[in-house]
């Protein structure tokens, strides 16, 4: 079996997938008179999630998706997802604003793109546009600034 982004892509949402149904399964039921609780409607996209990554994952074996040598998967996957870690550990430290930015230019960086001026405007428009959106749409609270900084500014 040939290793193609359509099977990697699909993996990786199937075991999303999988998490979401176990967090979702965790939810109260609390169900009104019409008997459907908080709890289904996670697991219904859960389920729809992982119906979709399996058939990425089977459906056009032999035309689909872009090859990837082993080399490139070594080496790029696993930076990734260390770097998603860190971001989720920096995130309460750094804020949201200043520890997106780093995350998007260091993945820009490892992708090797090499306009930094370029990857700069996207990397910060696009934190900026993520931010609004769920601050000021969806009322999402995050964390603007980095936690040392809000806990000083709270002094003076």
């Amino acid at each position: 079996m040939e290793i193609t982004r359509d099977r990697i892509i699909g993996i990786i949402l199937l075991v999303m997938a999988i998490a979401f149904a176990i967090g979702a399964w965790n939810l109260p039921d609390v169900g009104g008179e019409e008997g459907a609780g908080a709890k289904y409607y996670p697991l219904g996209i859960a389920c729809v999630l992982a119906l979709l990554s399996l058939i990425l994952m089977i459906v056009n074996t032999k035309t689909g998706g872009v090859k990837i040598s082993e080399k490139a998967l070594k080496k790029g996957f696993p930076q990734v997802i260390g770097i998603c870690l860190v971001y989720v550990v920096l995130l309460p430290l750094l804020g949201f604003i200043l520890s997106t930015v780093v995350l998007m230019l260091t993945c820009f960086w490892l992708k090797q793109e090499r306009k930094w001026w370029l990857n700069l405007i996207v990397a910060v428009g696009l934190t900026v546009a993520i931010y609004l959106l769920f601050a000021t749409l969806l009322n999402v609270p995050l964390q603007l600034m980095p936690s040392f900084l809000s806990g000083w500014m709270r002094t003076l």
